[in-house]
């Protein structure tokens, strides 16, 4: 598409070359940072961050909780816009007006469902527009939207009818004036000329989406020849093409949206008959910034006279009315919110499980792993007794007598006398390879082979054999005797045993000998060879010689009760009391604070011994009173707590909503609940102090969770309690002072 405007202009062009291909970026929303002239008069920076979905950010949405939340989503969204488009056309200036109005009650309302709309859009990411292409690729955990077919489930309507009130919003309440932009309404306005054509416009040509884009694309050059008018290198021109242009693949001049509006979709007198027009509407915003006779104010105030900010409200309210039927229609057709909600979360199940058997199948279709060093081993061995089983067998048939094993060591089977072989630090040579009793390579792997045959069948015996208890009657066993009369006094001495052993109760024990515990190797090779019991052998079967202690336990006399006191003795006795053996002392500390006793009731009054003294009159009153006291509250009836319900909160909400208008009476609440709900009401539970606790309850829940308090309830007071809470969570709250009478004073 050729544009003889943009054509005539190649000097300037070449002159302010880097301006305008900054601007191009801008205009084509790349992620790079783009610098522009900074104005003195505008607080926009000279570097505008492009923000855009990150791969990280997409990962992290939650496809449940989406889901989930998307019905109250576009309800917020609908609320949002009725309050900002009421029904009569009448009405509306009246409210737009009204809404920048603070303390107002459609500003109060506005920033109420603002609250809500915010809290359920974070579900769906950071940005201020919602992308269906993203959403769906979190939803449905795809790398591209090529990837997700059309169906009814898909809720790209109702993602569209979220942008449109956030469209709404930014046109009617975030900018004013575009001569008069800070930098976060001059971002939120640029936001909107991104997400316009896909996340607003919708799928296909439209006419009004291309008219309302037109008319975005003018307040934004508006808006851009206010903030760089104060730029030494200021070209009006370069500026007006940036906003309305970009270069295409083959480098000519086209619509800057001319892809994202399906431009290329109308047949060519169409497209010829809409370019002009976007020539004509570039033309005329340059056109006062080429009269010699005008300057650049001059100019700029022409500018904003002729193509006021009116003229882009009508075209957003034209856009809104007519995309809003089509999306109403297209929703109805496919079941309704609720039936694209549950179709949407069944599909996403669906690809869900889907994808997880693809990633089981996959596990399963590895190679195995590297396997463990243990089981490598053992098979490593297995196969060895194979390999020399097979090759011994042929040449050497199996002996009847069994070959000497190869881990035994020749020195073992020699005199206990002085080898030859050994030296005096202890060392004794291997034996050669010809000695003369060491087997063959084939022998080794036979007796290997016998050694694992025994093995197997001691293994399975042991498995048939019974197993043993305690509860078995044992051959040879006898019962120990232990009883009080057999203990030794603490001052007796006996014959030390050999084998020391602790006692388990408190009292003198004797230290035992310098004997170590290791026995010379004589005494190890005497010991019994064949002698390896279980531990159930062990415990049932005692072989130690017990007939020493037997008769000194029967010598010893039977201990008298009073015990002698026990004195140092010069047999090596040592005194030790283990922790905790000893009476606990019987006075025991008394608590600081011990509470509150019962007295004990005081003696009856003797008829006959006169009046009581006066110094013990009140001395029983104390006691009477305390007395009945205690029984008081012991008899007292259990409290039950009943929780408030959410009808019980809904119905305070609009209460004092509806009646808080001058100020909250509490008792009066009641008399409202009854004519509002019929019969005893809602709060017929409920007392007059009950309704005030509950209504500051809710008031400090409301302003802790940052959210906008409803109509009227800036009335309710807190306490001092309540007010430093606030306070520690860095919250700014100021209160005023409490009026005299049952009506709540304002805040604020």
């Amino acid at each position: 598409m050729n544009l003889e405007t943009v054509a005539e202009q190649e000097v300037d062009e070449a002159q302010h070359q880097e301006d305008v291909a900054a601007a191009e970026d801008d205009a084509a929303a790349a992620d790079e940072n783009i610098e522009r002239p900074r104005s003195s008069n505008s607080a926009v920076s000279r570097t505008t961050a492009k923000t855009s979905f990150s791969q990280e950010e997409i990962a992290e949405l939650d496809a449940d909780i989406m889901v989930d939340v998307l019905p109250n989503l576009v309800a917020a969204a609908d609320q949002l816009c009725t309050l900002l488009l009421p029904a009569d056309p009448k009405q509306r200036p009246v409210v737009w007006q009204e809404i920048h109005i603070e303390g107002s009650r459609h500003r109060k309302l506005l920033n109420n469902r603002l609250s809500s709309f915010i809290l359920h859009k974070t579900n769906f990411g950071s940005q201020e527009y919602i992308q269906p292409s993203i959403v769906l690729r979190a939803l449905l955990s795809v790398q591209s939207i090529d990837q997700v077919s059309d169906g009814l489930w898909r809720p790209d309507d109702l993602l569209y009818k979220i942008n449109l009130a956030q469209m709404m919003r930014t046109v009617l309440d975030t900018v004013i004036d575009p001569t008069e932009l800070d930098a976060e309404r001059y971002e939120s306005f640029d936001k909107l000329m991104q997400n316009f054509p896909t996340a607003i416009a919708g799928p296909g040509f439209s006419v009004e989406a291309m008219r309302t884009c037109l008319a975005l694309q003018t307040q934004l050059s508006v808006a851009r020849l206010h903030i760089f008018h104060s730029h030494p290198e200021y070209d009006p021109m370069s500026v007006v093409d940036s906003v309305f242009f970009k270069r295409n693949d083959d480098g000519e001049y086209v619509h800057a949206y001319h892809e994202d509006l399906h431009l290329d979709e109308l047949d060519p007198a169409e497209l010829e008959r809409w370019t002009e027009e976007i020539n004509a509407l570039v033309a005329g915003l340059q056109a006062p910034f080429q009269d010699a006779n005008k300057d650049l104010v001059e100019a700029l105030g022409e500018i904003r006279e002729e193509y006021p900010w009116q003229t882009l409200v009508d075209q957003a309210v034209n856009l809104y009315e007519l995309r809003k039927t089509n999306l109403d229609t297209a929703i109805k057709k496919a079941g309704g919110i609720d039936a694209v909600v549950a179709s949407l979360s069944q599909e996403v199940e669906r690809r869900g499980f889907d994808r997880l058997a693809a990633e089981k199948r996959q596990s399963f279709g590895k190679s195995a792993g590297t396997p463990r060093k243990g089981y490598k081993g053992i098979a490593a061995l297995k196969a060895r007794e194979q390999r020399l089983s097979t090759q011994a067998a042929p040449n050497h048939p199996v002996q009847a007598t069994a070959p000497v094993a190869p881990m035994m060591d020749p020195r073992l089977t020699q005199a206990s006398g002085p080898s030859a072989f050994t030296q005096d630090d202890g060392f004794a040579p291997l034996p050669e390879d010809d000695y003369d009793g060491q087997p063959t390579a084939q022998e080794r792997a036979q007796s290997t082979l016998q050694h694992l045959s025994g093995f197997r069948n001691m293994q399975m015996q042991n498995a048939k054999r019974k197993q043993k208890s305690f509860l078995d009657r044992q051959e040879g066993a006898h019962r120990i005797a232990w009883d009080d009369e057999s203990q030794p006094l603490p001052g007796e001495t006996g014959p030390v045993s050999s084998m020391p052993a602790r006692s388990s109760a408190s009292g003198p024990y004797h230290v035992g000998n310098a004997r170590g515990n290791k026995r010379p190797y004589d005494e190890v090779e005497n010991d019994i060879d064949d002698f390896d019991p279980t531990q159930d052998e062990g415990f049932q079967t005692d072989m130690r010689d017990t007939s020493a202690a037997d008769a000194r336990r029967r010598s010893a006399p039977r201990p008298d009760a009073r015990r002698p006191p026990q004195t140092a003795n010069r047999t090596g006795t040592v005194e030790y009391e283990y922790p905790g053996s000893q009476n606990v002392s019987p006075s025991k500390r008394q608590r600081k604070n011990p509470g509150s006793l019962v007295p004990n009731p005081p003696a009856q009054l003797d008829p006959e011994a006169g009046p009581l003294p006066p110094e013990q009159h009140y001395q029983r009153a104390k006691i009477a009173a305390k007395q009945g006291r205690i029984i008081a509250s012991s008899q007292r009836p259990q409290q039950v707590r009943t929780p408030w319900s959410d009808e019980e909160e809904n119905a305070m909400v609009d209460l004092i909503r509806k009646y808080g208008g001058e100020g909250v009476s509490y008792a009066a609440l009641k008399k409202w609940d009854v004519e509002e709900h019929g019969g005893q009401g809602v709060l017929w539970r409920r007392s007059a102090e009950d309704i005030r606790f509950k209504a500051r309850n809710m008031k400090q829940t409301f302003i802790l969770g940052r959210v906008h308090l409803p109509e009227n309830w800036e009335h309710i007071v807190l306490d001092k309690k309540a007010i430093e809470k606030i306070h520690s969570r860095g919250i700014n709250y100021q209160q005023a002072r409490m009026r005299s009478g049952g009506v709540v004073a304002t805040d604020g």
